[in-house]
């Protein structure tokens, strides 16, 4: 565990100091308390529920051993790599839009970036045209779910070969998470699942700006309130 993230935990009104966190695209940490065990609920944007609290940011290093959330730079602007890190219920979550925009979404909200991503937009739709989520990691790094069956012509060697080379070379963790990772996203349009793709860092995108989105509806507030996990 990170050094002093269990005592900030149990200081906010985690019992124990034990709790889910967040960890947005640019490290900063974030969790849920009950109102009940807050002691500045009257400074959130709302007064019961689950209350939204920023605890700080991540220094320094943060992974695990078996397989890596900060892989090596990918060494040009057009390769990819199949992701190996975290595949699920980590990173930020953003959807690539019909009209070039990132947008954050949940239940029946959805927020623009404040910022024009598109040379993070290109490289996505370049593999996956019709949009779709991509995922963004503590550590800047930018992943999607894949389609082989409708990558572009013109991107479908790309795409084998970043198989390939990840089923010669991933060890049992990394291959057991994308296996798994495959499996749940089987559909009727995906028989064999969406390949998550490692697309980038954000540093070689759009000069390095991470993505923050814009929350227009204060309401949001409230309906977040009401879950302590989302």
């Amino acid at each position: 565990m990170p050094d002093g993230l269990h005592e900030l935990l149990r200081e906010v009104g985690k019992p124990d100091g034990y709790g889910s966190v967040r960890l947005t695209a640019s490290g900063e940490v974030l969790t849920k308390v009950p109102a009940g065990s807050y002691d500045q609920v009257g400074a959130a944007e709302v007064n019961s529920g689950y209350i939204p609290v920023y605890l700080g940011q991540i220094g320094g290093t943060f992974d695990f051993s078996d397989f890596s959330n900060d892989p090596d730079l990918l060494t040009t602007q057009s390769a990819i790599r199949v992701w190996t890190g975290l595949p699920f219920h980590h990173g930020e979550a953003w959807s690539v839009c019909s009209d070039g925009v990132l947008r954050w979404r949940w239940q029946d909200y959805q927020f623009d970036s404040a910022f024009d991503h598109d040379e993070l937009v290109a490289k996505y739709t370049q593999f996956r045209p019709e949009g779709g989520r991509l995922y963004i990691n503590e550590h800047g790094h930018i992943w999607g779910n894949l389609n082989r069956r409708t990558v572009p012509a013109e991107m479908d060697a790309a795409v084998m070969e970043a198989y390939q080379n990840w089923r010669e070379a991933a060890g049992p963790a990394a291959q057991r998470l994308v296996t798994r990772r495959l499996q749940h996203t089987e559909s009727e349009d995906a028989p064999d699942g969406l390949l998550p793709v490692y697309l980038g860092h954000l540093s070689q995108f759009d000069q390095g700006v991470a993505p923050k989105p814009i929350v227009s509806d204060q309401r949001y507030f409230v309906a977040a309130a009401r879950d302590a996990d989302q």
